[in-house]
């Protein structure tokens, strides 16, 4: 070899390293460990696979009776029995609507034996474990709410609180299962509980109102239940990779996460012989336990500042598995908080009623979250929008 093909060679070879290192550099962030010790990771995720197996070994007759009557319910259908509109029931229309009613509250005593003494909800925390389908079981929520209106009118006053009782220990059970959709769906229930305690409040006589409050202030905190969901979301994600890691004999999740079977095949191969997927494991750990202490100490701190996320989108992009698995967890935080903003304000609101009826103004109003507000009449209590919120309408008078 002359020295001209030599120069030349060592240019190519000149050339290959600089791009072999730039390329390493650029790459770092995609295949750099974490700065958390493997068994300081090991110890976290132990901590929430213990509450992921307390929610598994849980008995499992509950969660039957919820699967049975969500499947009886199944394909329900009904009009929403209130309004946005203040008030949010018409009294005449939920009468014309009693064949819709009947559909539901013909599951009324089987809701009620479900929860009354107590729903204990069995969740395996497997990525592909089966939901219940919460469409009817939610329906059916709103349909008891309506009829405490109507026995409330018609003087079934112990029937009205039976109805409402119920309503709130379904809440109290699906904050109390630590998986993500359970406490999403306990808000959403609380939501149109408040609307339906706010509108009744002028008719209920005191000790009714003690009772309900003592009701809602023994909820579990929604902060905190969504936190424990995050642990258990957590510890399934360690099941989805040691599925991937050692897939038992006919298991097709691999084919079924990336949705092609020969690149999934290919994939999963390449990342557990070159170690990517043992480095991605321990990268998701610690982007979650980042997430979790963040918003433990939020939640411990009373939630009601903004939540700061830790993770930034870097972080995220870093890992191809992070960005599948880890939702907008900071959304989902502000949903909790303000689930907490306005069981407090509906609290306060019964407080401020008893106070109207020994000498208080005819109507009083208080904020009910960033965007509505609560009004009580004499006659009934309404939560209607903020006149600056997007759609607002005026309340009646």
């Amino acid at each position: 070899m002359g020295p001209a093909a030599k120069k030349a060679a060592l240019g190519v070879l000149v050339i290959l390293a600089v791009v072999i290192i730039a390329a390493a550099i650029i790459l770092h962030p995609y295949y750099a460990m974490p700065p958390e010790s493997k068994e300081a990771l090991k110890a976290k995720l132990a901590e929430y696979q213990q509450v992921a197996s307390a929610m598994q070994n849980r008995p499992p007759a509950g969660r039957r009776a919820l699967d049975a009557l969500a499947n009886d319910l199944y394909g329900k259908k009904s009009e929403k029995p209130w309004s946005d509109s203040c008030p949010a029931y018409d009294l005449e229309r939920l009468k014309k609507l009693a064949p819709q009613m009947s559909t539901f509250l013909a599951f009324d005593a089987r809701f009620r034996a479900m929860v009354d003494h107590g729903l204990v909800i069995q969740q395996e925390f497997r990525p592909d474990a089966d939901l219940p389908n919460f469409s009817g079981p939610r329906w059916l929520t709103y349909w008891e709410l309506a009829a405490a209106v109507l026995d409330l009118q018609q003087g079934h006053r112990d029937e009205a609180l039976a109805r409402m009782h119920s309503v709130i220990r379904f809440v109290e059970s699906l904050l109390q299962t630590p998986a993500l959709l359970y406490p999403m769906m306990g808000v959403a229930i609380e939501m149109t509980l408040d609307q339906t305690l706010v509108y009744l409040l002028p008719q209920l006589n005191p000790a009714e109102i003690e009772q309900v409050k003592g009701w809602l202030a023994g909820l579990p905190d929604a902060r905190q239940a969504f936190v424990a969901a995050m642990k258990t979301e957590t510890a399934a994600h360690e099941v989805t990779f040691e599925r991937l890691r050692r897939p038992p004999p006919g298991d097709t999740f691999g084919d079924e996460l990336i949705h092609n079977r020969t690149l999934s095949r290919t994939a999963v191969w390449l990342a557990r012989n070159t170690g990517y997927l043992r480095r991605e494991r321990y990268y998701l750990l610690s982007l979650m336990k980042r997430e979790i202490e963040a918003a433990q100490s939020w939640a411990a701190a009373g939630g009601s500042q903004a939540f700061q996320d830790p993770l930034t989108r870097q972080d995220i992009m870093h890992s191809w598995i992070a960005r599948m698995a880890i939702p907008n967890y900071a959304k989902l935080l502000v949903h909790t908080s303000d689930d907490m903003q306005r069981r407090q304000a509906i609290i306060k609101a019964m407080d401020l009623e008893l106070q109207r009826r020994k000498n208080g103004p005819p109507t009083f109003e208080l904020p009910y979250d960033s965007v509505q507000h609560i009004v009580v009449k004499p006659e009934y209590g309404c939560v209607v929008k903020n006149e600056s919120a997007p759609g607002a309408a005026p309340a009646a008078h």
